[in-house]
C-alpha cells in the first residue's frame, strides 16, 4: 500500500477495512467534515500556476492540508477523494454534472448492480452517498434545501436538481451514470474554472460541513452563516478582514487557513473587488 493512504486515512481518522457500502459511508462523512470547501488556495495561486498543477495529487494534496488546512473546490476534493477510494479498491468514476461540476460514481462493493453517487465537493447539503434505481431519488432535506434526481428518460442518465423552499437554486445539472470519465476528459472543465470570470475566481467561499452536527458553516464574502438540519439559519455580516480571519480560526476550527484567506482578500482587492467597502 502507498503510504500516502495510510497518511490520507489517519487525517480522516478511520482504519483500514475492506470495501463495503458501511466504509464508503464512514470515509464520505469523515471526508466532508475533514477538508473545507474552499477556493482560497485557488485565488492566490491561479495567476501562477496552470491548472493541471492546482488539482495536484493525493501527496500534495494531503501535504497542503496539514501545512494550511487547505481543502479545494469540486475538482480536487473529488478527484483525490476518488484516488483514495480506488486504493481502497472501490470501483470508482468520475463524471461532470451539467459539464462543468466533478463528482464519482461508485460502484457498490456487496452488488455491482448498484452504482452510488459520492460527492464531497458541493454546497449542497449532502452527507452520504446516493444510490440510483431508475426512480427519482431524493436526498433528505436540510434546513429547507432539497436535493434530488430525476431519471430524464435514457437509461442510466438523471437530472441533479437543487432547490430551496421551492424555488431553484441554480440550473439543473444532466450526467449518465454511465459517462464516466477519465481525469484527462475533465481537465477542460477544469481549466474553464480558471477563467477570469468563473464563479470561484470573483467570490471568497469556505464551508466546512459537520454531518455528525447536522451542520453547516460557510463563509461567503463578508458574511458567515451558520445552518441547521433543524432548519435554523443565522448570518452575521463581518466588519473587516481580521474578522473574517477569526472566524476562519475559531468558529470553522481552520487556524491555518486564516492566512490564505488573508492574502485571497487582499488579491481580490487587488482586482477591483473589495469584500470590505470602505
Amino acid at each position: 500500500m502507498q503510504s500516502w493512504v495510510q497518511t490520507y486515512l489517519h487525517h480522516l481518522q478511520q482504519t483500514l477495512q475492506q470495501p463495503s457500502r458501511t466504509y464508503l459511508r464512514q470515509l464520505m462523512r469523515a471526508h466532508l467534515a475533514v477538508f473545507p470547501f474552499e477556493n482560497f488556495h485557488k485565488l492566490t495561486r491561479a495567476p501562477h500556476e496552470q491548472p493541471d498543477e492546482l488539482l495536484g495529487d493525493p501527496e500534495t494534496f494531503l501535504q497542503a492540508h496539514e501545512t494550511a488546512h487547505a481543502g479545494g473546490t469540486c475538482f480536487s476534493l473529488n478527484m483525490n477523494f476518488g484516488r483514495l477510494l480506488e486504493a481502497l479498491n472501490f470501483s470508482v468514476g468520475w463524471i461532470s454534472p451539467g459539464g462543468w461540476h466533478t463528482a464519482l460514481i461508485v460502484t457498490d462493493p456487496e452488488n455491482p448492480r448498484v452504482l452510488w453517487y459520492v460527492d464531497v465537493g458541493t454546497g449542497a447539503p449532502m452527507f452520504q452517498p446516493v444510490s440510483f434505481t431508475g426512480r427519482r431519488t431524493d436526498v433528505p432535506s436540510f434546513a429547507g434545501e432539497k436535493v434530488f434526481f430525476l431519471p430524464t428518460g435514457e437509461l442510466g442518465s438523471y437530472a441533479y436538481i437543487r432547490a430551496q423552499e421551492g424555488k431553484l437554486l441554480e440550473r439543473k445539472w444532466t450526467f449518465s451514470v454511465y459517462d464516466t470519465k477519465q481525469q484527462a476528459e475533465l481537465m477542460p472543465a477544469a481549466r474553464a474554472s480558471f477563467h477570469p470570470e468563473a464563479t470561484f475566481l470573483n467570490e471568497l467561499r469556505c464551508e466546512r460541513k459537520l454531518p455528525e452536527q447536522r451542520k453547516v458553516l460557510l463563509l461567503k464574502d463578508r458574511w458567515f452563516i451558520i445552518r441547521t438540519s433543524a432548519g435554523a439559519r443565522l448570518e452575521r455580516e463581518l466588519r473587516s478582514k481580521e474578522e473574517g480571519a477569526a472566524v476562519i480560526a475559531n468558529e470553522m476550527k481552520c487556524e491555518k487557513l486564516a492566512p490564505a484567506y488573508l492574502q485571497a482578500v487582499e488579491h481580490m482587492a487587488q482586482n477591483g473587488v473589495d469584500i470590505f467597502p470602505r
